[in-house]
C-alpha cells in the first residue's frame, strides 16, 4: 500500500489532479486594508529577531512569526487563538493530512475551528509553500463543513509574507500578487486583522442564517 501524501508534498499539479483545485495570481487582494500600528513590545521583539542568528526554520518561527501571531491574538483578544503544530487530517483524502506550522482558530476556548493556516516557507522558498498552504486550506474548508466559503492562508519566511485564499465553491485558490514585509509591520498587521475580521463575520453570518 503506497504511503499517504501529506500537506508538505502537495504541488499545484497534484491539487488539480486529485481535487480539481486551480490557482491564479492576478491581483493585489488587500490594497485597501488600513494599517494597524504594532505595540512597542512587538517592535522590539522583531528588532531583536532580525538581529539574531536565524539558523533554521524553528528559530525563524520563534523569533519572527510567533510574535506577530501573538500580537494578532492580543488585537482580537477572546476571538481567536494561534495554535502551533496541531495535526490536521481529512480521513480518506490523500494529501490532506499533516501538521500545519500554525493555524488561527476562531474558537479560543472551544472546539478548534481553523480560519487561517500559516505555512513557514522551507529554505525560504515561498513558491513551494503555496500549494502546501492551499492543501491545508482545502482540508480546513472540509473540516469546517463549508462554514467558511472563503478561507485564508499565509506563506512566510518570517521576513516576507504572502497571502492567499481558497474559494471553496469554485475550488479556486487566489494568490495575492503583493508581498508583505516584516519591516512594514503596520501594513502586515492590517492585512492579518482584516482576514480575521472578515472570517469571523462570515462565520457569524453562517451561524445566524436560517437552516434550509
Amino acid at each position: 500500500m503506497p504511503e499517504q501524501l501529506t500537506f508538505s508534498q502537495m504541488t499545484w499539479d497534484l491539487l488539480e489532479e486529485k481535487y480539481g483545485i486551480g490557482s491564479r495570481t492576478n491581483q493585489v487582494l488587500f490594497d485597501t486594508c488600513p494599517p494597524v500600528e504594532p505595540s512597542p513590545a512587538l517592535i522590539e521583539n522583531l528588532r531583536r529577531g532580525r538581529r539574531s542568528r536565524l539558523v533554521n526554520e524553528r528559530a525563524k518561527a520563534y523569533r519572527l512569526i510567533d510574535p506577530v501571531l501573538s500580537e494578532l491574538e492580543m488585537l482580537r483578544q477572546g476571538q481567536i487563538s494561534s495554535i502551533p503544530e496541531m495535526p490536521m487530517e481529512v480521513k480518506g483524502m490523500d494529501g490532506l493530512c499533516g501538521i500545519p506550522d500554525f493555524i488561527i482558530s476562531a474558537s479560543p476556548n472551544q472546539k478548534v475551528l481553523p480560519i487561517i493556516s500559516i505555512v513557514e516557507a522551507k529554505r525560504d522558498d515561498m513558491d513551494a509553500g503555496l500549494p502546501q498552504c492551499a492543501a491545508e486550506l482545502y482540508a480546513a474548508y472540509l473540516l469546517n463543513q463549508g462554514k467558511l466559503g472563503r478561507i485564508y492562508g499565509c506563506v512566510t519566511t518570517g521576513l516576507d509574507w504572502k497571502c492567499l485564499y481558497l474559494d471553496g465553491a469554485s475550488k479556486m485558490v487566489h494568490v495575492d500578487a503583493d508581498t508583505y514585509m516584516i519591516v512594514e509591520t503596520a501594513r502586515l498587521l492590517g492585512v492579518l486583522c482584516y482576514i480575521v475580521d472578515v472570517s469571523l463575520a462570515a462565520l457569524s453570518a453562517a451561524k445566524d442564517a436560517p437552516s434550509s
